[in-house]
């Protein structure tokens, strides 16, 4: 039987897909592989670093590797393998689709080819969360598979600490769990696509001293900086972000189309002093309750904007941030009442 022009294409390119998924299940085989034995050394030399004595550890099996790598660890009970190949279905049945509508209503090949590369690139991203996932989930089994062999009861979770980092890794950075309530997903890393989080060893003495530091993402330069290792986010957003970042103020268009182009200093103390939220700020500006009049003064106009949660007297003239202060009670009940 004779194939027409689609099912030569179709067939072509199913073969292709075939081979690119068998390709990434050999490499990401491997690549799991090296990111597991990597990780289990490096947590042995760590751990034993910090008790302040070494001995031999043992070499890494291979049935510890094969078992890291092959063990559904997901809720939906599926390892890599299986998520490759579903990928792979998706994609040739994806791709069927459309090279059969594109042959039926007789487009040129621009817009089919068009289509086809953002499947192509939808696979990829696809692909590029399966490594990036697998890999922090082997990393972390690594870590936990040597806690257990060097009798590491406990372990403490690890964010990141920068602005990327997702609601749940703040929450549960600098928490304790033991070893043996170890869960992916739950008590242990990744707790999400892309999860950035991993853990260390908890050696009670040892590792909760005040005197070492962690890697931090300065909020204003992005520069990597140390800062006290005993924070935790919560602890080191409220100390060295909350009020830190004045500059994505700089430049803001109030509702009625005054643009912030300084914060005083007195706004930049009064801020600290009385913990005001740079969102409380900008929520004022941006969404206010009420805008007071411009009550002209001699060294300076204000005009007043009152948000749900803070106050703030800026310059119309200027554009500077004079002051702020919590928005009151009865001030917050009024003007929400005229909402």
């Amino acid at each position: 039987m004779r194939l027409d022009r689609s099912q030569e294409l179709y067939i072509k390119m199913a073969r292709y897909v075939e081979e690119l998924a068998k390709s990434q299940n050999l490499n990401m085989r491997n690549l799991l592989s090296i990111v597991y034995e990597d990780s289990v050394y490096k947590t042995a030399y760590e751990t034993q670093k910090l008790r302040g004595e070494f001995s031999t550890f043992r070499e890494v099996a291979k049935r510890d590797i094969e078992t890291a790598i092959s063990k559904p660890w997901a809720t939906d009970g599926k390892d890599f393998s299986t998520r490759i190949w579903e990928n792979k279905a998706q994609l040739i049945n994806t791709l069927q689709t459309e090279m059969t509508r594109s042959f039926m209503i007789g487009e040129g090949a621009a817009p089919l080819i068009n289509r086809i590369q953002k499947r192509f690139n939808v696979s990829f991203s696809n692909a590029r969360r399966l490594v990036e996932t697998e890999t922090a989930y082997v990393q972390e089994k690594g870590m936990l598979d040597t806690y257990e062999a060097l009798d590491v009861e406990q372990y403490q979770i690890l964010a990141v600490l920068d602005m990327k980092t997702s609601d749940i890794c703040r929450h549960l950075d600098k928490k304790v769990f033991d070893k043996k309530d170890a869960k992916p997903g739950i008590t242990a890393p990744p707790f999400h696509c892309y999860c950035r989080s991993t853990t260390t060893p908890y050696i009670d003495g040892i590792t909760d001293g005040t005197g070492d530091t962690r890697a931090a993402r300065d909020p204003v330069t992005g520069k990597t900086v140390f800062v006290e290792s005993d924070l935790s986010y919560e602890e080191w957003y409220n100390k060295y972000v909350k009020n830190t970042d004045t500059g994505a103020l700089i430049g803001l268009k109030t509702s009625n189309g005054i643009t912030i182009a300084k914060l005083s200093k007195h706004q930049q103390e009064r801020a600290d002093i009385r913990n005001l939220d740079l969102d409380g700020i900008r929520d004022a500006l941006i969404n206010p309750l009420h805008i007071g009049e411009v009550v002209v003064k001699e060294n300076g106009n204000s005009q007043r904007f009152i948000g749900e949660t803070t106050t703030v007297n800026i310059n119309p003239d200027t554009g500077v941030v004079i002051t702020s202060w919590p928005t009151g009670k009865s001030r917050l009940k009024k003007y929400k009442k005229g909402k």
